[in-house]
């Protein structure tokens, strides 16, 4: 499909990853999964971007120990592979009611 059909058809493209498995190619690997879930409370947890470090400091943490290196021996590196993810639950109620998705990220220190 030419993608000026695809334009003329369509006003969003939503891609869904059903696990990190999928981004081998030829070996299963075995991924540990974790999920961690927060959300944004005015006044508690909305600690908005980095750009407000009074504040940031505020939103949802969370602390991830990566004990293990990988096994992978083509890649020619030690270290420890991790898929991070970020979702946003049940926006497709809010969109009913004319709310835009909230701006959202993520992250990562050592």
């Amino acid at each position: 499909m030419a993608y000026s059909d695809f334009i003329q058809h369509f006003s969003e493209l939503e891609i869904c990853n059903l696990t990190p498995d999928t981004l081998s190619s030829d070996t299963v690997s075995r991924w540990n999964y974790s999920q961690f879930e927060g959300d944004w409370k005015v006044g508690s947890t909305a600690g908005g971007c980095s750009n407000n470090p009074a504040t940031f400091c505020s939103n949802p943490q969370f602390v991830i120990k990566l004990d293990e290196e990988d096994d992978d021996p083509y890649d020619g590196e030690n270290g420890c592979t991790i898929l991070v993810g970020l979702m946003q639950k049940d926006f497709r109620k809010d969109r009913q009611f004319g709310r835009d998705p909230n701006i959202i990220g993520f992250t990562i220190y050592k």
